[in-house]
């Protein structure tokens, strides 16, 4: 092997070196991202811990999204934000009806039959108020139920209200702002249907963007193979120089990178999707009913 041969090999073993070094400390970097996301305990052991991945960056399914319009739809019931300005408008609609109610005039009717029955001794004078007593009569509890239940004294009662609220401002000025407050309240979940069709909308594309970003990927790794066998095969029968294998072996490593790079954009395009279609917890097996009920 010439001298030149020998000096460029050693210089791309001095690259991948370089690279690896960087490529070290940016894992440890994540990892101590990823430690902090898991706990918020101050345990020393945990900074010595190591972190192994467990499972390879999935390659896209056809089951990874759901239609557009069925993500949509789905996103409106699931979202969190959708469930609490539909209840801040549910409010604002009993609000309004009950200051709307205020506005209307009030007509109240009673009505009342009753029985009556006295009972007691009775004294008769000569006279209102004078003192001969002309006689006794004798009475009791009997008597005053069998005049109840004879009916000898019925009493009737009709009576109705009539209030109409004329130039009443403060009941004007609560239907006023609970009006006000029901269409803010609309205007708020309009956006928000809005807001929320172009997450999923956005996350969608993105999902598809990097489900093609890696046919591409693996297609650029097979040509760099390729590429990099034929170089090989001109090397050994002396019809190409070392520094082209080097450098078709530097292309096949960037494809490998960029392969790679593209199973995690597209992992990452999920974790969005399913947070823009309100699935994160659901996907991943986590109940909160279930789960204050078990802390319960």
């Amino acid at each position: 092997m010439a001298p030149i041969d020998v000096v460029q090999a050693e210089s791309a073993v001095a690259q991948r070196q370089e690279q690896m070094v960087t490529t070290s400390y940016t894992a440890e970097q994540t990892e101590d991202r990823v430690k902090r996301l898991m706990t918020n305990l101050g345990d020393p052991a945990l900074v010595l811990a190591q972190l192994t991945p467990t499972d390879p960056p999935q390659k896209p399914r056809t089951t990874d999204v759901m239609p557009l319009e069925d993500a949509i739809k789905y996103a409106l019931e699931s979202r969190r934000e959708m469930r609490i300005i539909d209840v801040q408008l549910k409010n604002s609609d009993i609000e309004l009806q009950y200051n709307r109610n205020q506005l209307l005039p009030t007509f109240n009717v009673n009505a009342s039959y009753t029985q009556n029955g006295v009972g007691g001794v009775q004294t008769n004078r000569t006279q209102l108020g004078g003192e001969q007593i002309v006689a006794i009569t004798r009475g009791g509890l009997g008597d005053a139920f069998g005049q109840v239940f004879g009916y000898n004294y019925t009493g009737y009662s009709v009576g109705f209200n009539l209030s109409i609220p004329l130039g009443n401002k403060s009941v004007q000025a609560e239907y006023a702002k609970a009006l006000t407050d029901k269409q803010a309240s609309s205007a708020r979940r309009n956006r928000l249907v809005q807001q929320i069709a172009l997450e999923v909308r956005n996350a969608n594309s993105q999902v598809e963007m990097n489900r093609a970003r890696i046919a591409a990927a693996e297609r650029a790794l097979e040509l760099a193979n390729m590429q990099l066998e034929a170089e090989q095969k001109k090397f050994q029968l002396g019809t190409s120089q070392l520094r082209f294998v080097l450098q078709e072996q530097q292309n096949v490593s960037t494809a490998q990178t960029s392969q790679i790079q593209a199973l995690v954009n597209y992992a990452k395009s999920l974790v969005d999707y399913d947070r823009a279609v309100g699935r994160t917890l659901r996907k991943n097996n986590i109940e909160i009913d279930k789960q204050l009920q078990i802390t319960d």
